[in-house]
């Protein structure tokens, strides 16, 4: 039985509050889905998928946002 599509959210921006942190990974395939690998440690937790438009240009991953 096929699973049901889920609905994708369309934004321009996204502010996220109660972030431990982030990483940068690349969606695989994996049987008739796709997954992203991610540590051990965060088995259970709640996560957030944010999905890139092709060809967005990518920050730089250590930079902080100054508050």
């Amino acid at each position: 039985m096929p699973r049901k599509p889920v609905p994708v959210q369309e934004a321009s921006e996204l502010t996220v509050r109660g972030v431990e942190g982030f990483f940068e990974k690349t969606v695989t395939k994996f049987g008739s889905g796709a997954k992203i690998d991610c540590p051990k440690q965060y088995l259970g937790r709640g996560v957030y998928v944010i999905i890139r438009k092709p060809g967005a240009p990518i920050s730089d991953r250590t930079a902080r946002r100054e508050e």
